[in-house]
């Protein structure tokens, strides 16, 4: 009952933000069950729309034949990584296919003279649902990807284009409704500034207990 401000044995839980969550409550609508099914269907609906948005990456962007993208499907879902996120209960699978279906959509506005608006808006309010399902860097990876390709292709024009900034804000836009129900309901901005942003941000990506590193390490891995 707290679709807001995620609570887990009665204590907060700010760790995730809730879209996938409320994936789940929908799957429980029509499977009636809370049990291993919910978590394990949940993650075979995910790996699905893995599988489908790497193959519209084949299609549209690397404009593969259906042999080579069903090969590179096969070779996918052979790795253990997927495998085994395949049947783990984790929104991983979730994150990844919007983050792809976002590249598709954004890569398709910029080579595509007709798909220019709808691709701009799709990809960008894609990665804000990605964002909504494991935090920001759902909607970083594709703004980053799309700022790099448009300097790469020798056209850092287009980052200034109203079909850009229009998308900028469709991503934002599930963000925001999100912050904006938070402080509606509290009252405040501590929870969002000091919660949200201090410590599940800022916080787990320099100064965790499992993972410190310096500030630099997110740039020398990517």
């Amino acid at each position: 009952g707290k679709w807001l401000i995620l609570e887990m044995n009665g204590q907060v839980y700010p760790d995730k933000p809730p879209l996938y969550f409320l994936f789940l409550r929908g799957l429980y609508e029509w499977l009636r069950t809370d049990g291993p099914m919910l978590h394990f269907t949940a993650a075979a609906v995910s790996a699905l729309l893995y599988l489908w948005a790497a193959l519209g990456l084949g299609a549209c962007a690397a404009r593969v034949d259906r042999r080579t993208n069903l090969a590179a499907g096969i070779i996918l879902l052979s790795t253990g990584y997927v495998m085994g996120m395949m049947h783990y209960a984790r929104m991983d699978l979730l994150f990844s296919a919007l983050i792809l279906c976002s590249h598709v959509a954004l890569y398709r506005a910029f080579v595509s003279p007709t798909k220019q608006w709808s691709g701009m808006i799709l990809g960008f309010f894609l990665a804000g649902l990605a964002a909504l399902v494991k935090g920001p860097l759902g909607l970083a990876m594709p703004f980053c990807s799309f700022v790099v390709f448009a300097i790469w292709r020798g056209l850092p024009q287009r980052l200034f284009r109203p079909d850009f900034l229009l998308g900028l804000i469709f991503g934002l836009v599930p963000v925001a409704a999100w912050l904006g129900a938070i402080y509606w309901t509290t009252g405040t901005l501590d929870f969002i500034l000091n919660t949200l942003i201090k410590q599940q941000v800022i916080e787990r990506a320099v100064d965790t207990f499992h993972h410190t590193e310096a500030w630099y390490y997110y740039l020398t891995s990517l």
